[in-house]
């Protein structure tokens, strides 16, 4: 099983790096706008399903 964040560059999340746009920002965006799930929420999912552990979860997202 693999666990991936992915962030598609758009042409708005483009224009948002190119113009300094601060990391929150962006990634708000591509979450509420763009439907994209972080590592953590991926992590989340399969502990929900039994495929990996809450230990794992936390290894791999340094607390977040």
């Amino acid at each position: 099983t693999a666990v991936q964040e992915v962030l598609a560059v758009e042409r708005t999340v483009r224009t948002m790096m190119a113009g300094g746009g601060r990391e929150e920002g962006i990634a708000s965006y591509a979450e509420n706008i763009l439907g994209m799930r972080t590592l953590r929420d991926d992590l989340l999912r399969l502990v929900d399903q039994g495929i990996t552990t809450a230990g794992e979860l936390e290894r791999l997202t340094f607390g977040e």
